[in-house]
């Protein structure tokens, strides 16, 4: 099952590789300062990012270009382009190995968050990496979507009001007019009657 999983994470990966992917935490978007993007059908992100959204701890050895990353008990060693990471000091084959983009380490966000046991899903429709609890991750979708439709209703209210402002304005100038028109007739009418009994 998770092999299927896997694949399905990995394809879906591929085919909305074209635009922004965004990550979401147990009902929250992780704000990151370099985009997630697609290498060999894997999600790649800020290491920084995830481990603070994931309340880990990281340490980073420039020497050797390891990133350590500690969770619950959990040790993970990634090393910038080596496909062989340690996990609890076992070796994991890596499908697209850590590397440095912009100055942040970039990791596999699949990699990581199965090495922790973090549940990883993703939303197609929105291009969204959902760690942790999917629930929160749709109640949190629900309630943008309602205010999204709140700002559309009260901007549509707005527009009709000022529409109907618009053309009452325009009615009460044709009022006016038609009463000027109607008083120059009248006055011309005076005018000519006057003319008639001098």
């Amino acid at each position: 099952m998770k092999k299927l999983f896997v694949a399905a994470f990995a394809f879906l990966m591929m085919a909305g590789s074209s635009s922004a992917i965004d990550i979401n935490l147990n009902g929250t978007k992780v704000e990151t300062d370099v985009d997630p993007y697609i290498v060999n059908g894997r999600t790649m992100v800020p290491l920084s990012a995830i481990s603070k959204g994931l309340e880990s701890q990281v340490e980073w050895e420039n020497i050797s270009k390891t990133a350590t990353i500690k969770k619950n008990g959990k040790v993970i060693l990634v090393t910038i382009n080596n496909k062989n990471a340690l996990v609890d000091g076992h070796i994991m084959k890596l499908d697209a190995p850590a590397e440095i983009k912009n100055d942040r380490t970039m990791v596999p966000i699949s990699f990581i968050t199965k090495a922790l046991g973090i549940d990883t899903n993703w939303d197609n429709e929105s291009k969204t990496v959902i760690l942790g609890d999917i629930n929160r991750y749709h109640s949190a979708k629900q309630i943008e979507k309602a205010q999204d439709e709140d700002v559309k209703d009260t901007d549509s209210k707005q527009e009709k009001d000022e529409i109907k402002e618009v053309n009452e304005e325009k009615s009460e100038h044709k009022k006016i007019n038609k009463e000027q028109e109607n008083m120059t007739i009248d006055n011309q009418k005076e005018e000519k009657q006057d003319k008639k009994d001098n």
